[in-house]
């Protein structure tokens, strides 16, 4: 009888931690996918606003070339100057490229990814 009703309960326990495990992998899937979208979701957002900024700094550009040719009095010296701030703009940001964005894109992903629900494996709220 004692063995009979031992492995009632040991299979029942084997059931569980079966279904547990299962229910863990299911949770830890739905917590990734989660954060993928939410990754995703923000770089979608992120390459809009990015292309709203190049139109602006497009129509930024026209109104600076404009101003230096009225200052200049010549098409090809405002050009000219424009074009010397854009290589500056660009050597000052490629040499600068770690401090303003590889290290701050980089630990906004981290953050992301490792924020404190997805720590939170037992679904309990935190406050």
């Amino acid at each position: 009888m004692d063995k009979e009703k031992f492995d009632f309960h040991k299979k029942n326990l084997i059931d569980e931690t079966k279904e547990y495990v299962n229910l863990r992998i299911e949770l830890t899937r739905l917590l990734f996918f989660e954060k993928v979208a939410d990754v995703s979701s923000r770089m979608i957002l992120a390459a809009i606003f990015g292309v709203f900024a190049l139109i602006i700094i497009l129509f930024l550009s026209i109104i600076a070339w404009l101003f230096l040719v009225d200052l200049f009095s010549n098409y090809l010296v405002a050009a000219a100057v424009q074009l010397g701030v854009y290589i500056i703009i660009v050597f000052l940001a490629w040499v600068y490229r770690k401090v303003l964005i590889i290290n701050p894109v980089k630990s906004y992903i981290i953050k992301l990814l490792y924020s404190d629900d997805s720590d939170n494996m037992d679904g309990k709220e935190t406050e």
